[in-house]
């Protein structure tokens, strides 16, 4: 699969998991680059070679999702460059994430780190990278 069928392919699954959160929410409005997505997903950390065991994957509370990417907090300061996302519900779908930046903040919870990442590719469990 070249790299403008994988780009669409990605559109594609996101805009499907935008769909299914304005389903849940009960919104009609239009589709912005940028919603909302207040729901808890599961990240791990990735070493950007082999794909994170099941027991890798933490529960984070995020906060948006883009056709490019998501925000998520996180009690811990990531230690990798990147993170496997898996988002929507069983049966998940699975996406490498570029971290791209992180900001200190405190909450009722104490101090939390704002996390946002790019995706990159779609990552089958299966197999191999879809992309």
């Amino acid at each position: 699969m070249g790299q403008v069928e994988a780009d669409a392919e990605l559109y594609r699954d996101i805009t499907v998991l935008l769909k299914e959160q304005r389903a849940l929410l009960g919104s009609d409005r239009r589709t912005d680059d940028r919603r909302p997505y207040e729901r808890w997903q599961l990240v791990a950390p990735y070493d950007g070679e082999s794909l994170p065991e099941q027991d890798a994957f933490r529960e984070k509370r995020c906060i948006d999702l883009s056709s490019s990417g998501l925000s998520f907090f996180s009690a811990r300061r990531p230690v990798t460059s990147h993170v496997v996302v898996a988002l929507g519900q069983d049966p998940f779908l699975f996406f490498v994430a570029e971290i791209v930046h992180i900001h200190e903040v405190e909450s009722h919870n104490g101090t939390e780190f704002f996390v946002g990442c790019n995706f990159q590719n779609r990552v089958d469990y299966e197999g191999e990278s879809q992309a």
